[in-house]
């Protein structure tokens, strides 16, 4: 069983200490990065069905795309991480690895990308809910779909497998930026001009790492200093509420990483040049 960092795939990880980010970029330190081309890739449905998931903890068969079947790894994950999986997206993904073939449970961070490679949209393929005007696509049709969607594209991809579960099937052109590198180089940066810089809280979850607020004490005079502090960590936190779906929009647009972060940054920088440019009132 895989020794996962989450209690469930929608948790939400609160950082109180510097031990507690530190623990986090740890975490993402394990991140494994796959890149083979979307067309080797395949869907397969795992059924909302307990007593079958036994199968999945030895040597499996599947079926692959093109009839053949073939032995892939026995899974790591617990009953309950399989569970979530066949209530929420109900998929794995298939894809060669490690000189063979594994196939892994999704999570639902990993479902609008994984539809995106294989160049399908709309509300047949994404309806995970019977409503009174359209019902919902079976999960092993879903996986059909997608399977022969992917056999149509011949350029690689980037997957991200996360926690025992794959997180995300990015673009070719999608840029890796981890958390775990330059968060501490952004640090670093920052303590040349603010030795004083402090780590106050943030949020992690399999959709977004937040740093709520940094204290730049050396950098506010104390007669503004805790005015400034409580304005600017407001203002960090609705910014990045906002900020945080059009930073993976914008990614995603422009098939790079570093074109929602670079929108991201400066949207920052102008946040925080208005906050340090405020004159205190006098009363």
């Amino acid at each position: 069983m895989e020794n996962t960092f989450f209690t469930s795939d929608d948790a939400v990880v609160t950082l109180k200490t510097e031990a507690d980010k530190e623990k986090v970029l740890e975490f993402i330190a394990k991140d494994e990065w796959y890149t083979p081309y979307i067309w080797e890739c395949f869907a397969k449905e795992i059924a909302n069905a307990p007593l079958f998931f036994e199968q999945y903890k030895e040597q499996f068969e599947t079926e692959l795309p093109n009839g053949l079947k073939c032995n892939v790894p026995a899974l790591d994950n617990s009953n309950e991480e399989l569970m979530e999986t066949a209530k929420d997206t109900g998929l794995m993904l298939g894809f060669p690895a490690n000189g063979g073939i594994v196939v892994k449970p999704t999570r639902y961070t990993a479902f609008t990308s994984i539809c995106q490679r294989a160049g399908i949209s709309g509300s047949t393929i994404s309806n995970m809910d019977e409503k009174p005007l359209i019902s919902v696509l079976p999960t092993m049709e879903k996986a059909q779909w997608l399977s022969r969607g992917f056999s149509l594209h011949k350029a690689d991809c980037k997957i991200l497998y996360r926690d025992g579960k794959v997180s995300s099937m990015l673009s070719k052109e999608y840029e890796i930026l981890p958390a775990n590198e330059t968060i501490p180089r952004f640090e670093r940066k920052l303590r040349e001009d603010h030795p004083d810089l402090t780590f106050s809280s943030g949020m992690f979850s399999h959709e977004y790492l937040l740093h709520e607020s940094q204290k730049l004490n050396d950098a506010i005079p104390s007669d503004q200093r805790a005015t400034l502090i409580s304005v600017d960590g407001m203002a960090y936190s609705l910014l990045m509420i906002p900020a945080s779906p059009l930073v993976g929009a914008v990614g995603d647009a422009f098939g790079q990483a570093g074109a929602g972060l670079a929108l991201l940054g400066g949207a920052i920088m102008l946040s925080g040049v208005a906050l340090l440019g405020k004159k205190p009132q006098r009363s």
